[in-house]
């Protein structure tokens, strides 16, 4: 199909060409060559921070979220159960109000049943709380001191 031209512009003798149409360019939104290099620079360049921070801190589809409680950190000694508050306890890794209370509990249970007996001389020791096992008191064992038992308790229990 020609396109409607006016009979004056073709000259005489002459078939009428069509009118080129000019290809869609990568100008019709306004990017240079330059825009596009730049472009592809940011792209690459963010790519790579992203391969950068995935290879650093890999993350695994499927994995526990560790999660980090600031409350842990302000640890400034070990602590003692045996003489240990509720505060202090609480404050322990993987250890909440609840733990705090049972093992409160289960150290004023054992006092009352044995009169002046360290009830905590072990990781052990600790594994008889109900709610806390082999995992939790090796994750605790860092923040935990046991006293050492002085001769006339090492004689007693040794018998």
């Amino acid at each position: 199909m020609m396109p409607d031209r006016d009979v004056d512009d073709v000259p005489a003798g002459a078939t009428p060409q069509p009118r080129a149409v000019a290809p869609a360019s990568s100008d019709e939104w306004g990017w240079t060559g330059r825009h596009q290099v730049g472009l592809a620079m940011l792209t690459f360049c963010l790519l790579v921070f992203l391969a950068v921070q995935l290879w650093r801190h890999p993350v695994r589809l499927g994995s526990a979220v560790k999660r980090s409680d600031m409350r842990h950190v302000v640890l400034q000694s070990h602590i003692d159960l045996n003489t240990a508050t509720w505060a202090s306890i609480v404050r322990l890794p993987g250890l909440g109000p609840g733990r705090a209370e049972r093992i409160l509990d289960y150290r004023s249970r054992q006092l009352q049943l044995h009169p002046g007996v360290m009830v905590f001389r072990s990781i052990r020791d600790l594994r008889k709380v109900p709610g806390i096992g082999k995992k939790i008191s090796l994750a605790l064992l860092p923040f935990l001191k046991f006293p050492r038992l002085p001769s006339k308790h090492a004689a007693h229990l040794a018998q």
